[in-house]
């Protein structure tokens, strides 16, 4: 375990302008520290063969820099934990990589690096039943005692989270921007029970803004971290496909859930399951890959639809029976149930309430997974 005073001079390196994380492995191998380089003289540096002239310009201005100590202290009262190649806590898995990350800012934990790591990513913009389905693998994962890993995105990142919340597992956020900062805004809600409960993580420094060239270099550390990733709907051309090349650079395991051929969202992760990627159609599929015991005790869907059709009116079912994870238009299901206007608006009403239904856009409803015990 490093000290305090060598882990400012980490800081102080991994915050040089121009200086990527292999050429401050190449200066570590002829420096042996930070401090070291801190110490060195202009003529040392360029001895050492490594540097551009710009890059010493850079070192000798960071020397100068008062603002920089003051930064390393404000991490301590924002609560942010500083985790260097050095420490032992870095994670083991990320040790491993290419361009690894020279240091990482943390709020929270980091997760237990015993237990499985299975990353979920996927589309921002995902239909109801990716977020759906998303939800169920996460939460299923987390019961089985696995560490879910996203980046926080709308959409499937946000759903794998949350999933692994609600079960009381751990889930880490791989953030493209500074760990004080919550992006998007609009998942400060789960941020916060993720600084609380799991963990969020950097290699950017605290206040950095996401920027649009961050999030490839940040899906790096999201695959590195993990065992798995899961791919849940993905178009051709996505960030989770440049994550899922990652991983299997990285000697990781990926899979797929594969989605209808006529649907854009599923094309991605279509193509993977034809270029050998593993299909996840249950979380029992993660779970044989992974070799874990499968104790979730869930009960089948068809048990499960069961218990929520025998609370249901006559009406009710009739509407839970004609819905599924597919959105489905007011028009069709008025067409399929033969009921009137009146008792279909009053009994999906009756069913949003009940969280059996959910109206994922104006007029278009869809079965939820969501238990109707205590309802």
């Amino acid at each position: 375990m490093i000290n305090e005073d060598e882990k400012f001079y980490w800081f102080w390196m991994a915050n040089i302008p121009g200086l990527g994380n292999l050429k401050m492995e190449k200066l570590l191998s002829v420096f042996d520290s930070p401090k070291e380089l801190y110490r060195a003289q202009e003529k040392a540096l360029r001895a050492s063969n490594i540097l551009k002239e710009k890059d010493i310009e850079c070192i000798s201005e960071m020397k100068k820099n008062s603002i920089i100590y003051k930064e390393y202290l404000e991490l301590k009262k924002k609560k942010i934990r500083l985790i260097t190649l050095a420490d032992e806590e870095y994670p083991y898995r990320l040790k491993q990589i290419y361009d690894r990350p020279v240091c990482l800012y943390l709020k929270g934990k980091l997760p237990d690096e015993k237990k499985h790591q299975v990353a979920i990513v996927g589309a921002r913009a995902c239909s109801e039943y990716g977020k759906q389905t998303t939800y169920q693998i996460a939460k299923g994962l987390a019961m089985a005692g696995i560490n879910v890993i996203s980046g926080m995105a709308r959409g499937i990142d946000s759903a794998g989270h949350k999933g692994a919340l609600a079960a009381e597992g751990f889930t880490l956020g791989v953030l493209a921007g500074g760990v004080d900062v919550c992006y998007p805004r609009e998942n400060i809600e789960i941020y916060s029970q993720m600084c609380e409960h799991g963990g969020i993580l950097s290699e950017y420094p605290p206040g950095m803004q996401p920027l649009s060239c961050h999030f490839p270099l940040r899906n790096r550390i999201i695959s590195g971290l993990s065992d798995v990733v899961v791919v849940v709907e993905a178009r051709e051309k996505s960030g989770s496909l440049i994550t899922a090349d990652m991983a299997l650079e990285q000697n990781r395991t990926v899979m797929a859930v594969p989605g209808r051929i006529c649907d854009a969202l599923s094309s991605g992760c279509n193509n993977l399951i034809k270029m050998g990627a593993g299909v996840v159609c249950d979380v029992e599929d993660i779970l044989e890959i992974l070799n874990c015991e499968i104790f979730l005790n869930k009960p089948e869907p068809k048990e499960k639809n069961k218990k929520i059709m025998n609370l249901l009116a006559r009406e009710e079912k009739m509407l839970y029976s004609c819905l599924d994870l597919t959105p489905k238009n007011l028009n069709i299901i008025l067409e399929e149930t033969g009921l009137e206007m009146s008792v279909v608006m009053e009994n999906l009403v009756s069913l949003e309430l009940k969280g059996a239904i959910k109206e994922v856009s104006r007029g278009y409803y869809v079965r939820t997974r969501i238990s109707s015990e205590g309802k």
